[in-house]
Parts: C-alpha cells; sequence; structure tokens
C-alpha cells in the first residue's frame, strides 16, 4: 500500500470524509436558509456573505475537531469519560447561538 491510500483508510477510520459530507450539506443547507430568511427579516444582504464565510471558514476547523474527537475517544475509552462529551459540545454550542441572537435583538431594538 502507498503512503496516500493508508492516509485515506485512516481518514475513513477516524470517519473524517464523513464529517466533511455531513457539514457541507449542513452548511449548504444553512446558506439556503439564510438566502430565503434575510430578506424577510430586513437584514443587510451581507448577512448571507458572512454566513457563507463562516461556513467556509468553520470546514476546516470541523475536520480538525472530527479527527481531534476520534482521537479523544480513543483515548477516553482508556482512561475514562471525557468532560468534553458531545452533550457539552452541543450545549455550549446552543448557548453561544442563544448569545449571539441576543445580541442581535437587543442591537436591533
Amino acid at each position: 500500500m502507498t503512503s496516500s491510500s493508508n492516509f485515506i483508510e485512516e481518514l475513513r477510520r477516524r470517519k473524517v470524509l464523513r464529517a466533511a459530507v455531513v457539514y457541507a450539506a449542513a452548511a449548504f443547507a444553512l446558506l439556503e436558509f439564510a438566502d430565503i430568511a434575510v430578506p424577510r427579516l430586513g437584514l443587510p444582504d451581507s448577512a448571507v456573505d458572512i454566513v457563507l464565510w463562516v461556513g467556509v471558514l468553520g470546514f476546516p476547523i470541523a475536520i480538525a475537531l472530527s479527527w481531534f474527537f476520534d482521537v479523544r475517544q480513543e483515548s477516553a475509552s482508556e482512561e475514562g469519560p471525557s468532560w468534553l462529551s458531545g452533550q457539552v459540545l452541543l450545549s455550549a454550542i446552543a448557548l453561544v447561538a442563544i448569545a449571539v441572537a441576543a445580541g442581535w435583538w437587543a442591537g436591533s431594538a
């Protein structure tokens, strides 16, 4: 086996390719939603550009996190449970989203 095929096998084993496809689909769906919702909410057209750039810049971060969490899960299974579980991560993302929405709401009022 060549080194490139070993690398691709490692990506598959760690489910990084699956994470890339899921992230791309979710980012596309969010961009389409923003394209429809931004004019209805009376936001400037640049808000769609911001959603696009956040999606593009977040892609390498999502890939790195998918690789990292696989390594983290392997070490956690040996050491015991980690405080950085999926529930904690989703809760943190939800809190950030609520804070951003509240900031936007306060700024528009």
